[in-house]
């Protein structure tokens, strides 16, 4: 597995890099030779587990939106083009990786530079209101080239002038959205990065030079595993896994 890694960016608060900790430790119990990246506002805090965290990059926190969770977003999209590996499997934090076969998403980087997992109406708000398919921006297997290098930079360009355009505008003038779309829905979807990822690469839609590849739902299994599922849930994202802020210090040994 040399050259591969996970990543997760852990900003804003501890709520997050709490859910790092739970989330490499995951990583750590099914596939222990993978080195695991974060990039947090936290450096200290992280540094207290190398056992999980195999490099540790500091990150000044964006302070340019009003809600935290928006500006944990708008971080996230300024940090992938910077991972530290050749392949490179990025996770939210609010994830568990339940299976060996994690393994395997990187050898489909042999022959695509991007792997993820579309959205559907059934489980996603954004691909409901933006009405064409999407992928969902929580796991995501990407290689070090530079059509993906021009991918990030495009998302994180494209997510920054989004989520301005909400900031500005009671009702933001959004011609690709549907007619009538409520303008509290607008601004929200605005500030999400599957909109703006969705603009540039969605599973109708790729860049010149680029081969992104859809993974099946057991890649980014949106809802608590039961251990019945056939084949095995690779990866699981879902409100369960998530951390509450009072018992963040206790995740975190402070």
């Amino acid at each position: 597995m040399e050259g591969c890694g996970v990543l997760y960016v852990a900003t804003q608060n501890l709520r997050c890099l709490a859910e790092a900790v739970r989330s490499a430790a995951s990583v750590k119990a099914v596939a222990p030779e993978l080195p695991v990246a974060v990039f947090t506002d936290q450096p200290r805090v992280a540094g207290a587990f190398p056992h999980l965290f195999d490099v540790v990059r500091p990150l000044a926190a964006s302070t340019r939106y009003r809600k935290q969770w928006q500006r944990g977003i708008f971080d996230k999209c300024l940090c992938l083009g910077d991972s530290p590996f050749a392949r490179t499997l990025y996770l939210d934090t609010d994830t568990r990786v339940l299976s060996p076969a994690v393994r395997q998403g990187f050898s489909l980087l042999s022959r695509h530079d991007v792997a993820l997992v579309p959205c559907t109406a059934e489980n996603s708000r954004s691909c409901r209101l933006y009405g064409r398919p999407m992928f969902n921006t929580g796991v995501v297997f990407y290689r070090s080239t530079p059509a993906v290098a021009s991918l990030l930079a495009r998302w994180s360009a494209l997510s920054r002038e989004l989520f301005d355009l909400a900031h500005e505008a009671e009702d933001p003038d959004v011609p690709f959205l549907a007619a009538g779309t409520e303008p509290r829905l607008k601004r929200w979807i605005l500030q999400t990065d599957q909109l703006s990822l969705a603009r540039l690469l969605a599973p109708d839609l790729a860049p010149p030079g680029l081969s992104a590849v859809c993974l099946e739902d057991r890649w980014n299994w949106r809802r608590l595993p039961d251990g019945s599922e056939v084949p095995e849930v690779v990866v699981a994202p879902c409100m369960e896994y998530k951390v509450r802020p009072a018992d963040s210090p206790g995740v975190l040994g402070l």
